[in-house]
Order: C-alpha cells, then sequence, then structure tokens
C-alpha cells in the first residue's frame, strides 16, 4: 500500500463519492431492476424445466 500513488485525502474523498453513489436513488433503481430481471430469469427458466 506504501506504493499507492492517491493521497490520503484523495482516497477519502473517492470513498465519500462512492458511498454517495451507493445511496443514490439511481444506484437502488438499477440494483432493484436487476434483481426483478433475475426472478424473470428465474421464472422462465422454472417453467422451461
Amino acid at each position: 500500500m506504501s506504493n499507492f500513488y492517491m493521497s490520503e485525502e484523495d482516497l477519502k474523498i473517492l470513498k465519500k463519492s462512492i458511498i454517495k453513489v451507493k445511496k443514490s436513488k439511481i444506484f437502488k433503481e438499477l440494483e432493484e431492476a436487476k434483481r426483478l430481471e433475475k426472478i424473470k430469469e428465474n421464472k422462465t427458466s422454472v417453467k422451461a424445466a
């Protein structure tokens, strides 16, 4: 980790940004859409079986 090129300050900013994105509504909606898509796929594969 000592040769890591980002400063501590940069890392803190980056982490905050990532947390904001994860908490954002858009991210939640995307996750929900993925989850629903998986459920649809599971139902389809059950019918196929």
